[in-house]
């Protein structure tokens, strides 16, 4: 299908719809899709979207005949929301993690939201400045964030059953 009239002539078809039914779905009028559908005229950005939203198809693939957004390789993590994740200076009591108040935020593009990211602890392995990024519902491997009698560590392997696992350690940032 070369054009957008037939693109659209094709699809009302196919959906078993006369133009007088396609115009009610799409609030215009009937000569109005005959105009569309002859290329006389194209439909303004609202009409297309709704056209689209009708047809059930993008109306960049109505306008083109491609679609863009589902052959580009961005298109997966752009779909995803943008969420600023909280940052929280490294506590070491259960009773300070509950208190604490972010100090800044971290936007990422991700799904979900049960990430918390926290400075990383003097005297570990990590570089001064590293944020720690962790999820609270992550079933992979790594370290966790465990509070055990009411003190937070983070824990090279899978805490012990007493001990309560506050997230797992997903991503880490070090400046540079």
């Amino acid at each position: 299908m070369a054009n957008l009239h037939s693109r659209l002539k094709q699809l009302r078809k196919k959906h078993g719809l006369s133009q007088h039914q396609l115009a009610e779905m799409c609030q215009v009028t009937q000569p109005t899709i005959a105009n569309w559908e002859r290329g006389d005229n194209i439909p303004r950005q609202q009409a297309l979207q709704r056209l689209a939203d009708s047809l059930s198809v993008e109306s960049s693939w109505l306008l083109s005949g491609e679609n863009p957004a589902a052959s580009n390789p961005a298109h997966q993590h752009l779909s995803k929301p943008i969420r600023n994740i909280p940052i929280y200076d490294w506590v070491d009591t259960h009773e300070e993690f509950s208190a604490a108040r972010p100090s800044g935020y971290i936007t990422m593009s991700v799904e979900g939201d049960s990430l918390f990211a926290m400075s990383a602890p003097n005297g570990t392995d990590f570089q001064t400045g590293t944020v720690l990024i962790f999820d609270r519902h992550a079933n992979t491997s790594g370290p966790v964030l465990t509070e055990c009698d009411g003190q937070i560590s983070l824990e090279q392997a899978a805490p012990d059953q007493t001990d309560k696992t506050l997230g797992r350690l997903v991503y880490s940032m070090q400046p540079h």
